[in-house]
């Protein structure tokens, strides 16, 4: 873990960057600073006035960033009857909303999912942009 002197700046409160759109690359103001990322996939546009589209994930983390920067992508909400975009910094990913059919609600972007075998020897996690 790194020394105050990394995490905070010389007045005491941390910086913020906020980013809403695009593409890019976020380079902090110094070498290896501890950077806490909030990533917000796009939602879902729903299927015409039948069911909403589902809610794009938001994922937390904190990561070490070297002065060269970290890339990152701004997904965008959803079109009616379109899902949502995919967000990320670096290699962790937010995945996006679904806008659903005629006759199922759109789902929320998955954190994971549990698959294989149903007991305590056989299931598998997948967290998409974390694993």
């Amino acid at each position: 873990m790194g020394t105050m002197n990394v995490l905070f700046l010389a007045s005491g409160k941390p910086a913020r960057t906020l980013i809403t759109t695009g593409t890019g690359t976020f380079v902090p103001s110094v070498d290896n600073a501890l950077c806490k990322f909030k990533i917000q996939a796009g939602g879902a546009g729903g299927h015409t006035s039948l069911y909403a589209g589902g809610a794009g994930a938001m994922v937390e983390v904190w990561r070490r960033v070297p002065i060269a920067g970290v890339g990152y992508v701004v997904g965008g909400g959803g079109a009616i009857g379109a899902d949502g975009s995919k967000s990320s910094v670096g290699s962790v990913v937010a995945q996006p909303g679904s806008f659903g059919s005629t006759s199922q609600r759109g789902s929320g972007g998955s954190l994971g999912t549990i698959s294989g075998t149903v007991d305590v020897d056989g299931a598998t996690l997948l967290m998409p942009g974390l694993d």
